[in-house]
């Protein structure tokens, strides 16, 4: 199988015109065009009249379903998505090339067992890496890393009575616990998300709104407490580092900017390195801002930030 990826509706737009594809997976909220409108724009071309279009959400209410079928979008998957669902909705609409059977690594029956972490099912969370026990860890160890300020970052977006922001903070954070089995924290941030799209703009920090981020705080210091303390995160060697070339820096940030074009999930490692071997407070701080939307996943716009870096190195 082979998979393209766009960084946005009006990117995919583009691709569309110039590749012909089997399916499309369309992100509902997608930054710039979200998939309603990039869905009712590419059955505007003639050669994507009838190309399988399939809604991918955290919103799975019958009126959100609704809205993706009405927008000419064929199918539908909740997230977080499971392998299984995926590959079952993908068989429904896709008619393969080829019959060749895919086998099971060994990897799963050699990989440590998970230990028992506070509010986690992570039977649950193994089904969304397929059973790969090493994958599922390092997800749990960068959440750990990443989403320890998560809460006061949507409290502050609040705050700022910047409401957008914070609902979209809310939903990514809610799609990850859904993916690692945080069940009680994913459905803290369900009513939470659902509580501040009801009241809209015009949102105040209501008693019912504080106590959502209240359980929320408590339920994600907990957890990544737990991570924390049971698997903990191996520090990168970088001890050896003697710092980087002006030449040799332009090229990790070229590895770096290809890994996060490719939504590798090891960027956060390269950029680390890079960070280990650079003195430059400018481009550390730079790095810092990068990291923190890698934290956030938001991938497309690390990706620009560190291509500037690279074209304007005397910046």
């Amino acid at each position: 199988m082979q998979v393209d990826t766009a960084e946005n509706g009006e990117i995919a737009l583009l691709k569309l015109k110039q590749t012909q594809y089997d399916c499309v997976l369309m992100d509902v909220q997608m930054p710039v065009m979200d998939g309603y409108e990039t869905t009712r724009n590419l059955r505007k071309q003639a050669d994507c009249a009838k190309l399988p279009v399939i809604a991918m959400t955290a919103n799975v209410m019958n009126v959100d379903r609704d809205k993706c079928l009405k927008a000419g979008m064929d199918d539908f998957i909740g997230k977080p998505i499971l392998p299984g669902t995926l590959y079952a909705v993908l068989t429904k609409w896709i008619k393969p090339k080829q019959s060749d059977e895919v086998h099971a690594t060994d990897s799963l029956a050699t990989s440590e067992d998970i230990p028992f972490l506070y509010g986690i099912d992570s039977q649950l969370g193994l089904q969304h890496t397929a059973g790969d026990k090493v994958v599922y860890r390092k997800i749990l160890q960068k959440f750990a890393e990443n989403h320890a300020n998560s809460m006061t970052e949507i409290s502050l977006a609040l705050t700022a009575k910047n409401t957008p922001t914070a609902r979209q903070f809310v939903h990514t954070l809610k799609g990850l616990a859904g993916s690692l089995g945080a069940t009680s924290l994913q459905g803290h941030l369900q009513r939470l998300e659902e509580s501040l799209a009801e009241q809209g703009a015009n949102i105040q920090n209501t008693a019912a709104v504080s106590k959502l981020i209240s359980m929320a705080t408590q339920e994600l210091n907990r957890i990544i407490n737990s991570i924390q303390s049971t698997i903990p995160t191996l520090e990168p060697d970088f001890k050896q580092n003697q710092g980087f070339s002006k030449l040799e820096t332009q090229h990790q940030l070229r590895i770096l900017l290809n890994k996060l074009q490719n939504f590798d999930s090891d960027a956060d490692q390269q950029l680390d390195f890079i960070w280990s071997g650079i003195k430059d407070q400018s481009l550390i701080g730079a790095l810092a801002s990068i990291r923190k939307q890698i934290a956030q996943y938001q991938f497309d716009k690390a990706a620009l930030a560190v291509k500037t870096l690279i074209d304007f190195p005397e910046r």
